[in-house]
């Protein structure tokens, strides 16, 4: 009696065994095709005419569509502080302190979500969690644009936070797999400089729509029309980010020798790679993170940024329209001159020392986007300034 059941213990353990050598080939497999592209990088012979050229190319493809993808997100998030003043609040009865609490809930979620979209990307890759998140919070942003309350905004609004938490890591380790370490300050600019570029785009399209919608009014405001653009526009960048995104090893635009130039570049500037499967958690890179002086000046310095700009993000037009502007002119006079000034004072700090110091002062006091001029401190020179690359190494990022 006691034989079959000895049997199916010893089949159930010998079925546990093999999927547990099923998942180890499975991860063997995955390492090996990721680790391919890097076995000849050490002794690789390229010339500096190869590695311009994959450089260019990189450039031509990566950085619009990061560009792209970077604007998007402010775009949606930053949108309702514009909506608020075309009928959101009206149209959904929002009173006392709910519309605040559509900005707090977006944050709280966007804090949670940070750790396991980070681990996902380390253990998927960026390709398919980046395209993942797009697509959904793409549909979250179109869904806002049906809401009837408090409830389903504020629903809606966290969802849209968890899922948008990706987007800036990502973009940072797409930004170190490409690029050796004095590259990575321009080109982390260069995207950056889609919150205020793309908003200028948005915020002229959203005056559109609500001149549109003021001359030929229906049941379907215009916050909600707002809505439905960008979260269409939303979904189909999620499927450029699907084609053209993702580290050397997951992208199909670049052949096989241009994936061994690009791993011999970053491979001489020593800024890691994206073999993956780097699960330990290294105490002497936190420890010598702790020691470096620029991360309490990004700690205290976001701070300071951040306790004005969580208001004016989402109330900014609403403060606006209290001094007698119409929701119109907010657009045109007050937000994009706001950007043009951004963008101005972003390669401003880029181009020497003295202008990124005027460039963060001039961001802390008026509560300017500065932190572009914080992503110029990685090229300065740490004997000097005190400065190190910020710029996350996609090889040792301890998970």
């Amino acid at each position: 009696m006691t034989q079959p059941v000895a049997t199916k213990e010893m089949d159930s353990n010998e079925k546990t065994s093999s999927s547990v050598r099923s998942a180890e080939v499975i991860d063997a497999v995955y390492i090996d095709e990721a680790q391919d592209i890097f076995l000849n990088t050490v002794n690789a012979q390229y010339t500096e005419a190869d590695y311009k050229r994959v450089l260019r190319k990189a450039d031509r493809i990566l950085l619009p569509f990061m560009w792209l993808c970077a604007g998007i997100q402010q775009a949606d998030k930053a949108s309702i502080s514009t909506q608020a003043t075309f009928g959101l609040l009206q149209d959904t009865n929002l009173v006392g302190q709910q519309f605040s609490w559509l900005t707090t809930a977006f944050y709280i979620s966007y804090l949670i979500g940070e750790a396991p979209s980070n681990y996902i990307m380390q253990r998927f890759g960026v390709n398919k969690p980046l395209f993942v998140s797009l697509f959904l919070w793409g549909v979250v942003v179109l869904c806002i644009a049906f809401a009837q309350n408090f409830t389903q905004l504020v629903v809606l609004r966290s969802l849209q936070g968890l899922l948008e938490c990706t987007i800036a890591p990502a973009l940072v380790l797409i930004t170190a797999s490409f690029y050796v370490s004095r590259e990575h300050a321009m080109r982390s600019i260069i995207w950056s400089t889609s919150n205020p570029g793309l908003d200028i785009i948005t915020q002229l399209i959203m005056y559109g729509i609500g001149s549109a919608t003021q001359k030929h009014a229906n049941g379907f405001g215009p916050w909600r029309w707002i809505s439905v653009f960008l979260g269409s526009w939303t979904i189909v960048t999620s499927l450029f980010a699907l084609l053209f995104l993702g580290t050397p090893s997951e992208i199909r635009w670049l052949s096989k020798e241009e994936k061994h130039i690009t791993a011999a570049r970053v491979a001489s500037s020593q800024t890691g790679s994206d073999r993956g499967q780097k699960y330990e958690w290294h105490w002497d890179q936190v420890l010598d993170a702790f020691r470096d002086p620029q991360t309490y000046f990004f700690f205290f310095a976001y701070i300071v940024n951040s306790l004005p700009n969580g208001g004016t993000a989402a109330f900014g037009n609403l403060v606006f329209v209290s001094f007698g502007f119409t929701n119109l002119e907010t657009i045109v006079k007050c937000t994009i001159p706001l950007d043009l000034v951004t963008i101005a004072c972003s390669f401003h700090g880029r181009l020497n020392y003295s202008g990124l110091c005027w460039s963060v002062s001039f961001g802390l006091i008026t509560n300017g986007r500065y932190t572009y001029a914080l992503d110029s401190m990685g090229s300065l020179s740490y004997d000097r300034y005190y400065s190190r690359n910020w710029i996350a190494d996609v090889d040792i990022i301890p998970v």
